[in-house]
């Protein structure tokens, strides 16, 4: 019993385009027949199906070497922009805290300062306001 593959399958086997597939249905130079609505062509060689199969391996192969090549580079520039966030993070947080060690300490002036003026009495303060003391 003859077995059935799929018109581009079979271009792709073959190395021709599918419309050479149609044409060659057309001049009845191969057999064909529709399955489930899609056109197939008649394969009646098994050692060509195992063949066929082969050739769409190493086809598919190649075109997944292609596509893990392609991933390494997009996960390599996706490593630097990580690496890169992160010294920026990194940097970030080294200012922001200087900026909170600098407010530490003018918070601690200022509280020094209000205690002195709590400890002083009104004609003190006076006095050094106006300079006389």
């Amino acid at each position: 019993m003859p077995e059935y593959i799929k018109v581009p399958e079979y271009a792709k086997i073959k190395g021709v385009h599918e419309r050479t597939i149609y044409r060659w249905i057309k001049n009845s130079d191969i057999n064909a027949r529709t399955i489930d609505g899609v056109l197939h062509v008649e394969v009646d060689d098994n050692s060509f199906l195992d063949n066929s199969k082969v050739v769409l391996l190493l086809s598919e192969n190649s075109q997944l070497r292609k596509d893990i090549e392609f991933l390494k580079v997009r996960l390599e520039q996706a490593q630097d922009t990580i690496d890169n966030l992160s010294e920026e993070r990194q940097r970030a947080q080294e200012r922001s805290d200087t900026i909170i060690l600098h407010l530490t300490r003018q918070l601690e002036t200022k509280q020094k300062q209000i205690e002195d003026l709590r400890e002083r009495s009104l004609w003190r303060r006076f006095k050094v306001a106006l300079g006389f003391g």
